[in-house]
């Protein structure tokens, strides 16, 4: 049996069968016995009965023949197990095979309401951009959620929701950032996409040329070379042979005369006029946030250099004069005006000096007058003001500032020089010399100021003032850097000094005020961003003279250090005076009146007047900065806020 038993599979897998012994030719009688009485008639192949022996074979072969029917009949039972098996791998299959089309179709349908859905998130995302450009109160609407219940579309639904990332607050700033979420939905699917909607805080129309005149625009001889347009409201001419590098636009005409040149692209083409700020509303933020400097505060022009000028302030001290190898003392009931004077004696040579510091005083380049009245103690004597200055660069020099003057009785000694030197001054003695060893005498009366200073004009000179710097009355400092000057009809001029912030200059006498010299300024504050606010660096409600040279501002020169703590330049800040700046303008100037031009300012950023400019003889270096009109305009020079969606915030969220 094992021999047909052990491989039923291999029949149904078209292996073959393993060889069983064979099954007789002649198959097996089934008819019953013969008649009864009758005895069966054996055939005549058996024989004897050695020949049936032979015929019948031996047992063994009797015993091969009964197991060959026995293994047919197993045969039989194997197929049936085979085809049984079949049917049912077959069933299995085919249950399977429905099984995985009831699949595909599920993930068919989900895929496809997946999809929908995520189409639907990015409808939902447009109806938001939609709503951020054509309705004005969108953020107030979102913040209420006005658009976050489902919005019927397609086979699904759409809403979407903002955030405010920097605050939580979608209404209290218009430039804040807003994070808008979209979400769709389709069947059993939701899909959400973001996106980042960043404001612009654009400029009015004024702030698009390099300059731009409310009236008429002016260049009367010179040069002006300028990398963005220049434009006026009425008339934009060049005359007198200036030369004019740069596209001009005017509303009226553009001129030109006595051989000046336009070298730039020219027209009156454009909406007219350029929109120039509201002054009745200008001031409003700057006057609320700055800080008052009082005009009688500042320094006077054709200040006395010379501390304690004349014994008045105390009766026992010459301080902060003194004596070198000889003595000195204040004097009673002797004095040239006033009650006291220095009296100067004991000394045995001509270098024995009565002396007092100035270092800190003077500046290179400048002419100073100096003054005195002397009056020998007995007979006459000779006297004269002298400088001794030592610097890193032109070591130890002297400046003789008047000639020797014979004294007997007291007199005036009076003259002027210019000083100089090179590298940083480390000292600067003032002095009264002798020409004798021994004679005493009385000094009285002592003057050193800038030569030619006039009398009544107030002045920011060698001066830093910043966000952390107001050396000026009370010395309180705005942290924003503004700083707000009511000249009163006050004379003034701002000259060689670093400013780092805004100054709202009013109703000075525009006859004596002017920005001279070389000047560093620069608003405390410069930024794309409209969450930072962007200031000006002049505001005026009178005509601005502009005189400014593009001579270097030098500390070493000017004897004064401008980046003290507090107050850097490009990230530096120290205690020397060993630093050289650009003269230069960098931000938006602005008046409501005229502007006059002179000498060879450089100015990087938009310069505006509502009346006239003119520029006479003026070698005038502009660069526009495209900033404040495209991007952050100052409060008073801002347009409507735009928005846009910040690239690479477009994604999928995933809860």
């Amino acid at each position: 049996m094992l021999a047909c038993t052990e491989v039923p599979l291999l029949a149904c897998t078209g292996v073959p069968l393993l060889d069983c012994p064979a099954v007789p030719s002649t198959p097996v009688s089934t008819a019953g016995p013969a008649s009864s009485g009758t005895r069966p008639t054996r055939p005549a192949s058996c024989g004897t009965r050695a020949t049936r022996h032979a015929s019948s074979g031996t047992r063994a072969t009797r015993r091969a023949s009964s197991g060959t029917r026995n293994c047919a009949r197993s045969r039989r039972g194997s197929i049936y197990v085979l085809v049984l098996g079949t049917t049912m791998i077959v069933a299995v299959l085919g249950l399977a095979a429905l099984s995985l089309v009831r699949v595909q179709r599920l993930q068919t349908d989900g895929g496809s309401d997946m999809r929908n859905a995520q189409a639907y998130a990015k409808v939902a995302l447009d109806m938001a951009w939609y709503r951020v450009q054509n309705d004005s109160s969108w953020r107030s609407k979102m913040a209420s959620g006005t658009w976050s219940t489902d919005q019927a579309i397609g086979d699904g639904y759409y809403s979407f929701t903002a955030t405010d990332p920097i605050d939580g607050n979608l209404t209290n700033s218009d430039v804040h950032p807003v994070v808008i979420v979209g979400v769709g939905k389709s069947g059993k699917a939701t899909q959400k996409l973001q996106m980042e909607i960043r404001a612009l805080q654009p400029g009015i129309r004024c702030l698009e040329p390099m300059v731009h005149a409310g009236d008429n625009l002016t260049i009367d001889g010179g040069t002006v070379t300028s990398d963005q347009m220049v434009s006026a409201n009425t008339d934009a001419e060049v005359k007198n042979n200036a030369q004019a590098y740069t596209a001009a636009e005017a509303a009226n005409q553009i001129k030109t005369g006595s051989g000046g040149v336009w070298h730039g692209a020219t027209t009156t083409n454009g909406t007219w006029p350029r929109t120039l700020p509201n002054v009745s509303t200008l001031y409003s933020y700057y006057s609320m946030n700055g800080t008052t400097i009082n005009y009688n505060d500042l320094p006077a022009w054709d200040v006395n250099l010379i501390d304690n000028p004349g014994a008045e302030g105390s009766w026992s001290s010459i301080s902060p004069w003194y004596a070198v190898s000889c003595s000195a003392a204040v004097a009673i009931f002797n004095g040239n005006s006033g009650l006291r004077s220095f009296f100067v004696s004991s000394r045995n040579s001509i270098t024995d000096i009565f002396a007092q510091d100035v270092t800190s005083k003077l500046e290179s380049g400048v002419t100073y007058y100096a003054e005195a009245y002397g009056d020998a103690l007995s007979g006459n004597t000779n006297i004269r003001l002298m400088l001794k200055l030592v610097a890193s660069g032109s070591g130890t020099t002297y400046v003789t500032l008047t000639d020797w003057v014979n004294i007997s009785s007291y007199k005036r000694v009076s003259g002027s020089a210019a000083v100089s030197w090179t590298g940083t001054l480390t000292q600067a003695e003032f002095y009264v010399e002798c020409d004798e060893a021994s004679p005493s005498f009385f000094i009285d009366d002592v003057v050193l100021q800038v030569a030619g200073a006039p009398s009544d004009v107030k002045v920011i000179h060698r001066k830093v003032l910043s966000p952390a710097s107001n050396p000026f009355g009370s010395g309180v400092a705005n942290a924003k850097g503004i700083y707000i000057i009511d000249c009163g009809s006050g004379k003034i001029s701002i000259r060689n000094s670093r400013i780092v912030g805004t100054l709202i200059l009013l109703n000075q006498n525009e006859d004596g005020a002017e920005i001279a010299g070389s000047m560093n300024w620069a608003p405390a504050v410069i930024s794309a961003d409209p969450m930072v606010t962007n200031l000006p660096v002049l505001l005026s409600n009178k005509r601005l003279n502009l005189y400014c040279t593009n001579t270097a501002l030098d500390e070493g020169l000017v004897n004064a250090n401008l980046n003290p703590t507090g107050t850097k330049y490009n990230d530096s800040q120290d205690n020397d005076k060993s630093d050289s700046y650009p003269s230069m303008i960098n931000g938006v100037v602005y008046t409501t009146d005229n502007i006059l031009i002179a000498n060879s300012p450089s100015i990087t950023g938009v310069l505006i007047g509502d009346n006239d400019i003119t520029a006479t003889n003026a070698t005038l270096t502009l660069k526009h900065n495209p900033l404040y009109f495209n991007y952050n305009a100052p409060p008073g020079f801002q347009a409507a806020v735009t928005y846009y969606v910040l690239p690479g915030s477009y994604k999928q969220v995933v809860n």
